[in-house]
């Protein structure tokens, strides 16, 4: 995955994961924790045929030495980003 790329080219795809998020939040309403619109999100993907993994882990490095990792809810089609937030 290369964060560097600042242009994303599948508008089709975030269409589509912006509609499952929609779908979650007028099903299930305000107020819930992350986990519960995530494992939704999940449901919504499997039922739209949108490809996905789930907290994959990503090593971060600075100058050649590992210093975390980066764990993303969702990662759509390997190249978008899903963050579950609640306000």
């Amino acid at each position: 995955m290369n964060t560097n790329i600042h242009e994303f080219k599948n508008n089709d795809l975030v269409y589509q994961v912006v509609g499952c998020a929609m779908e979650v939040i007028n099903e299930l309403g305000h107020g819930l924790r992350e986990k519960t619109y995530e494992k939704a999100l999940i449901v919504e993907f499997k039922r739209n045929n949108i490809l996905f993994s789930q907290q994959k882990i990503y090593r971060v490095y600075y100058k050649n030495v590992h210093i975390d990792d980066y764990i993303p809810d969702l990662l759509v089609n390997d190249g978008l980003i899903v963050e579950i937030k609640v306000v």
